[in-house]
């Protein structure tokens, strides 16, 4: 497979919390992980689990406390001018919300005149615009010339893909980009997604809680909890056989049409969280709601180990050590 193109070396953030800020919080606790180039990564967890701080450290919005992020052999954190000018291209971003994408007094035109203006200076803006959103699966002549208010969430998200896809990145970060749009319109833009993975080769990090989503469209998923990777690897293997209590409980409460189906690990993580147990443990941060949780779990960190070729799991139930 060669160099990665993205490699996540022991990366932390922590944030102080209250006036005093004499309270930490990890949002980030020393994750390593490494993607290669034309993968579709999906990032996985409920809210607070560091989804978006993990994104914005890579597109280097918010600085890291400590570890590095290192894109085609470069620390990003230590790029030049010059080459911070290079990383904003080849690394894009699309966001939650497309309503705050753009501005309200402004056409959409706008935001991609100016992305064509900035990243490809001398090409004939007119036909870089319409190219990109027929790429997105948008006819340029239904939305260009309006304003963000009347169009609907769907298209200007694809907009949104349209305008991070002009300065033609190897990199896309899409921080929970289908949470704003109907279930019809996520499909769309999930397979837009993988269309883009399949014919220009480019890496997507997906990151999401819709578990569903992330199991449809994505070739590897990592999994996080509380700032951890508690999973990770191959989509399809994870799938078949989830290892870890977090990632089968968040695939067993994805709805099912049979009605009937016995959901154990639900029940089983709804029983230990009513024993009282606290939340503040030194091992395991699943061990207060996990049902399967030892004295070990409680007091002793689990590393991520790989238990299959490309299927790695931070778990005491099935660390060799």
């Amino acid at each position: 497979m060669g160099e990665p193109i993205l490699s996540i070396n022991n990366l932390t953030k922590t944030y102080a919390l209250g006036l005093a800020r004499r309270r930490y919080v990890k949002a980030l606790d020393n994750i390593s992980f490494k993607i290669n180039k034309g993968e579709f990564v999906s990032l996985v967890g409920e809210s607070g689990s560091g989804k978006t701080t993990l994104a914005r450290i890579i597109l280097r919005l918010t600085p890291p406390s400590s570890g590095e992020v290192i894109y085609k052999g470069k620390n990003v954190w230590s790029l030049s001018d010059e080459e911070l000018r290079w990383y904003r291209k080849e690394v894009q971003g699309v966001f939650q919300d497309p309503y705050t994408s753009f501005n309200p007094f402004y056409k959409v035109d706008r935001a991609l005149s100016v992305a064509v203006k900035k990243f490809l200076p001398g090409e004939d803006e007119h036909v870089v615009i319409r190219k990109v959103l027929e790429s997105v699966r948008l006819n340029p002549d239904e939305v260009l010339g309006r304003y963000p208010h009347q169009l609907s969430g769907g298209q200007l998200q694809r907009i949104a893909i349209a305008r991070a896809l002009i300065p033609r990145p190897e990199l896309l970060i899409a921080d929970e980009y289908i949470s704003m749009v109907d279930m019809s319109t996520r499909v769309d833009i999930v397979n837009l997604s993988r269309d883009l993975v399949d014919q220009y080769k480019m890496t997507i990090i997906m990151i999401t809680h819709e578990m569903n989503m992330a199991l449809y469209a994505t070739d590897k998923m990592i999994v996080l909890f509380k700032g951890r990777i508690v999973e990770y690897g191959d989509t399809k293997k994870i799938l078949k056989d989830p290892l870890h209590p977090y990632t089968q409980l968040m695939i067993e409460a994805l709805p099912r049409i049979d009605k009937n189906i016995e959901r154990k690990i639900l029940q089983k993580t709804l029983d230990a969280q009513k024993k009282g147990l606290t939340e503040s443990v030194r091992g395991c941060r699943f061990a207060y709601r996990c049902p399967f949780a030892t004295e070990r779990c409680f007091n002793e960190d689990p590393v991520l180990e790989e238990i299959d070729k490309d299927h790695y799991v931070a778990c005491w139930l099935h660390n060799r050590r």
